[in-house]
């Protein structure tokens, strides 16, 4: 059984023409794009805030929108709390009267009791009587997803919730994030275009692109069937390894990844159990053979599974037990006479490594 049903058509002035039908049944879903693909556009129809010509939304087998049916169900009753981007607190109310805000019928013990588990788990109790514009970013972001979950949603969409924030902050609010969800058991729909949050937060994902849903399913499957034709970053497609576990030797930090060596940058003394290894398609260097007497530390062993050609590159994709894609140019694609099934050795810089979690 799906949790959200989604099969609409909406056809703008513009030219553009939104299509889309998917279904979602995992926790956590990814629906990702590059601007413009049409992905913030479905998380408003799914909402209620915009209306599609034609098509159906179903949430836990109730029907939100049927336009054959003439079904539209108002926002305000749909019980599907969003989070945005700008987190839209109140600015004349203190964090406590934003967070209650919404409810009716006075604060009973029960409400109270509902707001004592939110301050507890996001951490923001000690804000109670302090006003938005003396918080920080991540502070209020906290404050917004709080309010959204005293509304008794029963599902989560969140549009770039952590586009504004800082690393720092981003890698902190993921962490509550995935505590709410866990302890509410909410599913939450998670709208972005960055591809290392995707990775990192999401178990399947839809990948949007021209307002039409090019894949959905397992967010590693997805990411790498697709990812290189809509990623245009300079630098490639982002990396993503995860960590099976660690050792250290003589100072220094390694990751073990798919039974190979990784040394990582810096000392890491406090280690969680989801850990990953990121990096950017450019920091990659191919060769045909191990090399000796190099300073690049890392060296992956995997075979040539594909090819994306872009313009004056090509993305090439290793299969070193997950997919890894490495930038370089047709040049030296034809110099290295790289086919698909080829071996090839990965070199990696250390420096060139972020280890997340």
């Amino acid at each position: 059984m799906s949790i959200l049903e989604v099969s609409f058509k909406h056809r703008y002035a513009s030219g553009f023409t939104l299509d889309v039908d998917f279904a979602i049944d995992s926790k956590i879903t990814s629906i990702f794009g590059s601007s413009g693909s049409g992905k913030t556009t479905i998380l408003a129809m799914i909402a209620g805030l915009r209306v599609p010509e034609q098509g159906t939304i179903v949430l836990n087998d109730r029907v939100l929108f049927d336009h054959s049916s003439r079904i539209n169900v108002p926002i305000h009753q749909r019980r599907i709390g969003v989070i945005f981007q700008d987190h839209l607190l109140f600015p004349h109310l203190n964090v406590e009267n934003n967070l209650l805000y919404g409810f009716h019928g006075g604060r009973t013990a029960s409400v109270r009791s509902d707001v004592e588990r939110v301050c507890d788990v996001l951490e923001i109790g000690h804000l109670l009587g302090r006003y938005p514009k003396t918080l920080s970013g991540g502070e209020c972001q906290r404050v917004a997803i709080g309010r959204t979950l005293l509304s008794g949603p029963e599902a989560l969409l969140m549009d770039e919730p952590l586009a504004s924030l800082d690393d720092r902050l981003r890698d902190s609010i993921l962490k509550y994030l995935d505590r709410i969800i866990e302890e509410w058991n909410i599913p939450a729909i998670f709208i972005s275009h960055n591809q290392s949050l995707v990775q990192r937060f999401s178990s399947h994902t839809i990948v949007v692109d021209q307002g039409r849903v090019l894949s959905s399913g397992l967010t590693s499957s997805t990411i790498e069937a697709y990812g290189p034709d809509i990623w245009k970053s300079a630098k490639g497609p982002m990396n993503w390894l995860k960590i099976d576990s660690f050792e250290k030797h003589d100072g220094f930090m390694f990751a073990i990844v798919f039974g190979q060596k990784i040394q990582l940058p810096g000392f890491h003394d406090h280690l969680g159990d989801k850990m990953y290894i990121q990096f950017f398609a450019n920091d990659v260097v191919l060769a045909k053979d191990p090399l000796m007497n190099i300073s690049t530390r890392n060296h992956l062993h995997g075979d040539v599974v594909r090819f994306v050609e872009q313009a004056s590159h090509v993305l090439v994709g290793v299969d070193i037990g997950s997919i890894v894609w490495a930038k370089i140019t047709l040049e030296a694609k034809r110099e290295l006479n790289l086919e698909i099934g080829v071996p090839i050795v990965l070199l990696v810089k250390t420096q060139a490594l972020d280890c997340v979690g």
